[in-house]
């Protein structure tokens, strides 16, 4: 069973990524890596977001990350841009209130915050940067972990 959870978790994985990036432009987000989903042996999870850019995008990205548990840490990495853009994670819970919001943050950093956020069925997470990240693009990494 959880073989055909993991193949319908990947397909929907591909088809969201496909509408944003229909969406969007040529910018992209999705669930880089997963571990663990909440149980009774193992109740620690991470879900690993990339949103990657090339030079000239701007455009924010969305992110569906379906889990039941509550959010503790998240962790934004920054990267070093030519144009020296800052980015931004959001969080919304599945009415569209905002939990979450790191407001910009600089270029080449990491940034670590702590949280206590429940989430039921499913959250969105909303990444961008605040100009285009200019020669060669960038990838902006939000990590999320919880119980």
């Amino acid at each position: 069973m959880k073989k055909w959870k993991c193949i319908t978790l990947g397909i929907t994985i591909i088809v969201l990524s496909a509408l944003l990036l229909a969406a969007t432009g040529d910018e992209t987000a999705s669930i880089t890596s997963s571990s663990n989903e909440p149980s009774r042996t193992s109740p620690v999870w991470e879900r690993v977001v990339t949103a990657v850019y090339d030079a000239d995008d701007t455009g924010n990205v969305t992110t569906t990350v379906n889990l039941t548990g509550i959010l503790l840490k998240v962790i934004l990495d920054v990267p070093d841009t030519t144009s020296a853009a800052n980015a931004e994670v959001e969080i919304l819970d599945s009415g569209s209130h905002k939990v979450f919001d790191s407001g910009d943050q600089a270029e080449n950093d990491s940034y670590f915050y702590n949280t206590y956020e429940p989430f039921a069925d499913s959250f969105n997470v909303v990444i961008g940067p605040d100009a285009a990240m200019g020669t060669g693009g960038g990838t902006i990494t939000v990590t999320l972990r919880g119980i």
